[in-house]
C-alpha cells in the first residue's frame, strides 16, 4: 500500500527482467484513499493488460481527484457523493504515464468493478465494467493530434484537509473542488485584504454555494480551495457552482451535515503522517514520535461551527473557541502492533475548536496519547458527535493519518 494512502489498496504495475528476478521498475497507481461506504469492494487495480508494443493498460476504480491527462475523453469524476467511477490508465513499456481517463457512466450509477482489457490496434481499448446492475462493455480511445478534453467540474465536493469526498459538507468545511479548465494553468494562491478576509474571487474564479459567494484559497485549472458557508444549513443540500472568466461550470450537489472531519497532513499525495505537534512543540514523525500519556495537537476541517462563531473568509478569534454547544470531537487511534488487526483505541481529546488566529473553518484538537499503547505508527481517524436534546448523532469518517508514538 502507497505510504499516503492508509485505508485502500490502490495498486502497482512493475517490469522484471526476463530472469523473473531483477527488477526493471516499478510504480504505484495513484487511486483515492478511500474504503467505500456501504460496499464490500475496494478502490483501486482490478485489470491489467499488454499492449503489442508493451504498453501496459490497467483499470480499476477511484474516487473524485484521479490525476486524468488533458487527452481523457471523460475527465472529470462522475458519480455520487462518496461512491466510485471506473479508470483506465496507460503507461508506457517504461512505466512512464501517457494516458488516463475516467470511464464516465452510461446508466448514470456509480461503477463497482472493472474487468477485463484488450487493447486494439490504432490505440483503442476495449474495457469491460459493472455498473449499477449493468455489464458494460466499451471502447475508449485517448484523443491525440493536440486534443483536449472541454473543461467540465467533477461532480464531488472534497474535504481538502483529506481530498476525498466524505459524505458531506459541515458549516465552513475547507473544502477542494476537482476538474478540468476551471481557473488558470498556473495556480494562484489568495492574499488576504486590508481586513485579513479571504476574497470570494480570485484568478476569475468565483464559487457559489446556492448562488451566495464563498471564499477562494486557492485557483488553478484542475483544482479549487474554497471554505463553504460557516452559516450553512445542515440536513439538506446545497448546489456547488463554479465561474471562471464568465463560464458557469456544475452544480456538484452535496448533502449537508453538522461535521464532516478530516486531518491535514504535513505531505498529501505523499504520506498519511498528519500535521501534528508534540507537547514538546516539535513535529510528530517516525523520527521523533510522541510519549505515551502526552498531548499531541493536530488540525482539521469539517468539525462545523464554534461558539462563538467566527466569519466566513476571516480569520478564527486569537483565543481559544471551542466547537458549539452540544458537538464534541472524537479520536481513535488505529490498531496496535500487539493487538489483533482492527482493535482502536479512543484517546481523550483535551480541547476541540477553533485554532486561533488561522482562516475560519481550521480546527485544533488535543487530545492525550493512551499511556498503555504499544510503540509504533497508528492510524488517526477523526470524528464528532453531536448531542441535541435526547438525541445523538456521531460522525466517523473511514479516512486518517498517522502519528508515531515511542
Amino acid at each position: 500500500m502507497p505510504p499516503w494512502n492508509n485505508s485502500s489498496p490502490a495498486g502497482f504495475t512493475a517490469q522484471f527482467a526476463p530472469d523473473g528476478i531483477s527488477l526493471i521498475w516499478a510504480s504505484y497507481v495513484v487511486s483515492s484513499d478511500l474504503r467505500l461506504t456501504g460496499a464490500n469492494f475496494d478502490v483501486g487495480v482490478s485489470a491489467l493488460a499488454v499492449g503489442p508494443a508493451g504498453d501496459i493498460y490497467m483499470g480499476g476504480l477511484t474516487g473524485p481527484g484521479f490525476p486524468v491527462t488533458p487527452s481523457a475523453p471523460v475527465i472529470c469524476f462522475q458519480g455520487s457523493t462518496n461512491r466510485s467511477n471506473g479508470i483506465l490508465a496507460h503507461l508506457n513499456s517504461n512505466g512512464a504515464l501517457v494516458d488516463a481517463t475516467y470511464l464516465g457512466n452510461s446508466a448514470g450509477g456509480d461503477i463497482n468493478f472493472v474487468g477485463g482489457l484488450l487493447p486494439l490496434p490504432g490505440g483503442a481499448v476495449l474495457i469491460a465494467w459493472h455498473e449499477s446492475g449493468n455489464d458494460v462493455v466499451s471502447k475508449v480511445q485517448f484523443g491525440s493530434g493536440g486534443w483536449t478534453a472541454p473543461a467540465c467540474l467533477s461532480s464531488d465536493v472534497l474535504n481538502a484537509a483529506t481530498e476525498v469526498g466524505s459524505g458531506g459538507v459541515a458549516p465552513g468545511e475547507l473544502i477542494t473542488l476537482t476538474g478540468f479548465g476551471i481557473g488558470p494553468d498556473i495556480g494562484v494562491a489568495y492574499q488576504p485584504d486590508a481586513q485579513s478576509n479571504v476574497p470570494t474571487q480570485l484568478a476569475g474564479v468565483q464559487v457559489l454555494f446556492d448562488g451566495a459567494p464563498a471564499p477562494v484559497l486557492y485557483a488553478q485549472s484542475r483544482q479549487i480551495n474554497a471554505i463553504a458557508p460557516a452559516g450553512l444549513t445542515v440536513n439538506g443540500t446545497t448546489n456547488v457552482m463554479v465561474t471562471y472568466n464568465d463560464k458557469q461550470f456544475g452544480p456538484a450537489v452535496a448533502t449537508t451535515i453538522f461535521g464532516s472531519p478530516g486531518i491535514f497532513r504535513l505531505q498529501i499525495g505523499q504520506s498519511a503522517q498528519a500535521a501534528a505537534v508534540n507537547q514538546d512543540g516539535t513535529l510528530n514523525g517516525p523520527t521523533n514520535p510522541a510519549a505515551r500519556g502526552s498531548i499531541v495537537a493536530v488540525w482539521g476541517t469539517g468539525y462545523g461551527r464554534t461558539d462563538p462563531p467566527c466569519q466566513s473568509g476571516g480569520l478564527n478569534l486569537p483565543y481559544a473557541a471551542p466547537l458549539s454547544t452540544g458537538m464534541s470531537a472524537l479520536i481513535l487511534l488505529g490498531v496496535d502492533p500487539n493487538l489483533p488487526a482492527g482493535v482502536q483505541k479512543p484517546a481523550s481529546v483535551r480541547y476541540a475548536g477553533s485554532a486561533p488566529t488561522v482562516v475560519c473553518g481550521i480546527v485544533q484538537v488535543n487530545f492525550q496519547i493512551p499511556k498503555d499503547v504499544a510503540p509504533g505508527v497508528f492510524s488517526l481517524l477523526p470524528g464528532v458527535q453531536l448531542v441535541d436534546g435526547n438525541t445523538t448523532s456521531s460522525y466517523q469518517p473511514q479516512i486518517g493519518s498517522t502519528i508515531a508514538v515511542k
